[in-house]
């Protein structure tokens, strides 16, 4: 086929593209909203250590964590978009002793995104607050109860004549209470296979900062054994802790969120690959399926997670 076709044919295909063959450091237009309802299901029986070796739980642990997440994007101006996230979750925490349940609203975000030049690359600023006050103390615990404040470097670019793009993130959070600051930077590329589907890769990373407040935790330890995670307790002969209901804040495991919720330590390295194929079903409403393994941490549950999201643009 000449040169001169493939060009044609591929030019044709990019004005063709759904609106989501671009993203990261895009902006929205003035007026206009994209909205993706995902539904999440992680699963991890087993945690990081020193180095990214990995073991099992404890006791044949095993987290499970599912969740709804809206993420909404909206154009203040075609410079300046507003980015808003919440979630809602149900986890699960299981071992040879203990079956722990819990569910709530998780942590919210808000944001900013500013293009500051829009040329050949595009590169934008991100600010964003992470609110961590909407839930008690459960078991497993949903969060780690305290705020969040991030700046983020966003730059973009489109790979016309080939229908994707590509775009590299860095930023910098810091997080108020006992949880060490972190540095997160993100890796994306993303193209249109044909009219309709469409897919994309992304290295998302986690870099802690080795700032925790180790000695004064945001959540006090239980006063016996206070330096003993669940295995510590169990080899004492302390008597094994009970299931509990949900919220109980008797429960001996209830502030050892490290056990109940391994993805919540106070300070850890992690590096996913999100792997993300999509069907625009409309021009404004398209469907995504979405698998994202941990490939490796440092101090957090090393596990994947399976998505189902549901995209609406207006």
């Amino acid at each position: 086929m000449p040169f001169s076709r493939v060009l044609c044919l591929t030019s044709v295909l990019i004005l063709l593209s759904p609106a989501q063959v671009l993203a990261g450091a895009w902006t929205m237009k003035k007026g206009h909203m994209y909205n993706r309802l995902v539904f999440n299901c992680y699963y991890s029986d087993r945690v990081y250590g020193k180095g990214s070796s990995t073991h099992s739980m404890p006791l044949d642990g095993r987290f499970y964590d599912h969740n709804i997440n809206w993420y909404e994007e909206f154009g203040i101006t075609n410079r300046l978009t507003f980015i808003s996230s919440v979630y809602y979750k149900w986890l699960s925490y299981h071992d040879r002793y203990v079956h722990n349940r819990s569910r709530g609203p998780g942590d919210a975000e808000l944001g900013l995104r500013y293009k500051l030049y829009d040329g050949p690359v595009v590169l934008s600023i991100q600010g964003l607050v992470k609110y961590g006050r909407l839930y008690e103390d459960e078991n497993p615990e949903i969060g780690n109860r305290q705020n969040d404040y991030e700046v983020r470097l966003l730059m973009g670019k489109s790979l016309w004549p080939f229908p994707g793009y590509c775009g590299l993130e860095l930023g910098y959070r810091v997080r108020t209470n006992a949880p060490a600051d972190e540095v997160r930077y993100l890796a994306e590329f993303g193209m249109n296979f044909t009219r309709r589907f469409y897919g994309r890769l992304k290295l998302d990373g986690i870099w802690g900062m080795g700032n925790a407040d180790i000695e004064r935790p945001s959540r006090p330890r239980p006063p016996q054994n206070p330096g003993l995670d669940l295995t510590g307790l169990l080899k004492t002969g302390a008597n094994p802790p009970h299931a509990t209901s949900s919220g109980s804040r008797s429960s001996r495991l209830n502030r050892l969120n490290y056990v109940s919720n391994p993805t919540i330590a106070p300070e850890y390295n992690l590096l996913k690959l999100d792997i993300t194929i999509g069907y625009q079903v409309t021009k404004k409403f398209g469907v995504e399926l979405e698998c994202t393994p941990s490939i490796y941490g440092e101090n957090t549950s090393k596990g994947t997670t399976s998505a189902l999201a549901i995209t609406y643009v207006w």
